[in-house]
């Protein structure tokens, strides 16, 4: 969580690039995750979610994901996801953006 202040600095708007970045590690790392076979959603969303550097365009990694299967992401090696149907991509990203959410209400409740 050290790392949130940096995302929230990076471009000094929390609502354009700190949650298009969450959401688009939320989907990088949920792919990375299933590619590695661990099946712990949470363990790697915490793992990689609020790491500083990574994807400068989010958004643009986020529709390359979702539309082609494929992203580029500093330490992942770029996650693939080729294989999935549009409907299982879709289903992912539900997934992924509702894991976080009840992540990050956890965080600021605490």
């Amino acid at each position: 969580l050290g790392s949130l202040p940096h995302l929230i600095n990076y471009s000094g708007s929390y609502y354009t690039y700190v949650y298009s970045e969450l959401f688009a590690r939320a989907i990088h790392s949920t792919v990375f995750c299933a590619r590695q076979g661990d099946v712990d959603v949470s363990t790697v969303l915490r793992r990689y979610i609020f790491t500083p550097g990574g994807s400068q365009y989010p958004l643009i990694n986020l529709y390359s994901l979702l539309m082609h299967g494929t992203a580029s992401t500093a330490g992942d090696g770029g996650p693939d996801c080729t294989h999935l149907s549009n409907g299982e991509r879709e289903a992912m990203f539900h997934t992924v953006v509702q894991l976080y959410t009840d992540w990050l209400h956890d965080i600021l409740a605490t």
